[in-house]
């Protein structure tokens, strides 16, 4: 039967970690609210903004307006793997004040957390196994404990199944974690969901051999990679050998198959979904009289965790103006703020 917390008003400290940050956090009632919270998150959210933007995809005959679904469809798989690391922080970080963690987290924070979890670094889990705890608080998780701990609430699948569905899951958040860290997979998130900084679209990339110089051999094989879906966009790095304040701008193109995406999001809702259900189990034993009340949801194929990465999977050139050795020097950051006292364009 599941804890009756509704009556409690006494108050309560909630002393919780977050990246490695210790808080305490005063509440009435945290248990009574992390519950309620675990109950009703939207576990479905993102795999119905996909089918969303994916009906419009497949139906329209107008190739801009596919752009900006299939673009729609990238900012969408951004949000949601950052969400889904987010919520494995929180669970692993603080199963009984979830949303509270999330309340509290920074990017940095969570990066500290993924990458512990990637490279099975000792980190501060609550949700953790025995042999992996440490003497100083700390302790090891790696992706395949993680789901093994959470789809072990599973009771409605035998051995065999549950071994399975926990492996799939357990490459699935790895691969994922893999795109929620990598730098220029979150510069182009950036791009599109900060002041719609992108030009929707895909590009080709074509590379013949030369007869001469600078003479194509039409006869010769050409080697052809890109797509039609993809975006555009403007970056900016350090110059080397150059002041902080000055930057070089590179221009970074990138394709990627929107369809695959979309198995993607439909994964990320199933691993929410386990995930909730697994905590209000673990953590308050939320059955109804019958014995039932969390789902537990997985692909019916089990090749679907590796399907969705099988489509042809991000290509990215980057393109920069060559200065070749410059030796004037930048402006100074006095000389760039001067500079606007004199007003006018």
């Amino acid at each position: 039967m599941s804890k009756d917390l509704s009556e409690s008003n006494n108050p309560w400290r909630l002393p919780i970690v977050v990246g490695e940050r210790p808080l305490v956090l005063l509440g009435t009632n945290t248990d009574y609210d992390n519950l309620n919270y675990l109950r009703a998150f939207e576990v479905d959210y993102f795999s119905s903004v996909a089918a969303l933007f994916c009906d419009e995809f497949e139906h329209t005959e107008d190739q801009g307006q596919r752009s900006k679904c299939a673009t729609a469809i990238r900012s969408t798989y951004g949000h949601a793997i950052e969400s889904l690391m987010a919520i494995i922080g929180a669970a692993t970080q603080a199963p009984h004040g979830v949303g509270l963690w999330l309340n509290e987290y920074t990017l940095r924070d969570l990066r500290h957390v993924v990458s512990c979890v990637r490279n099975s670094t000792p980190a501060y889990f609550k949700l953790t196994t025995k042999q992996n705890q440490l003497t100083d608080g700390k302790s090891r998780l790696t992706w395949n404990e993680l789901s093994n701990l959470v789809h072990s609430h599973c009771q409605a699948w035998d051995a065999d199944k549950r071994t399975r569905i926990s492996d799939g899951f357990a490459s699935f958040w790895q691969r994922v974690s893999s795109d929620f860290m990598d730098e220029h997979q979150q510069r182009e998130y950036n791009s599109i969901k900060h002041g719609v900084r992108v030009r929707p679209g895909g590009f080709t990339l074509r590379i013949t051999p030369e007869r001469t110089f600078g003479v194509i051999d039409e006869s010769a094989t050409s080697h052809i990679s890109g797509g039609k879906y993809g975006t555009t966009y403007l970056t900016t790095e350090l110059f080397n050998g150059r002041p902080k304040h000055c930057k070089r701008v590179r221009h970074d193109s990138v394709v990627w198959d929107p369809r695959a995406l979309i198995q993607r999001l439909q994964l990320v809702s199933m691993s929410i979904q386990n995930i909730m259900s697994a905590l209000r189990l673990a953590v308050y034993k939320d059955v109804k009289p019958d014995g039932t009340g969390c789902l537990f949801r997985a692909p019916v194929d089990h090749g679907a965790w590796t399907d969705c990465w099988r489509r042809p999977n991000t290509f990215r050139s980057r393109f920069s103006d060559e200065f070749g050795t410059i030796e004037s020097d930048f402006p100074t950051k006095a000389e760039v703020l001067k500079a606007y006292s004199q007003g006018s364009w």
